[in-house]
């Protein structure tokens, strides 16, 4: 049980971390000082990410079914 907490711990990391990524590539140069806004899209995108690249083991934490 505790490996499952650490694995779900850690997707939850990588998801936020990429979700960051994402945001701060769709800010604006011209805008650098103003505070990043992470949407929903930026933490649909990881989780997409995470689900197509991330492989079986990942997509079955997360819940997603193989079709």
């Amino acid at each position: 049980m505790k490996d499952a907490f650490k694995l779900v711990s850690w997707l939850s990391i990588i998801t936020v971390k990429r979700s960051i990524i994402i945001a701060a590539e769709r800010v604006d140069a011209d805008h650098a000082e103003s505070p990043l806004d992470l949407t929903d899209q930026d933490f649909d995108q990881a989780i997409h990410e995470l689900v197509v690249f991330g492989g079986t083991l990942t997509s079955n934490v997360l819940g997603f079914v193989e079709g």
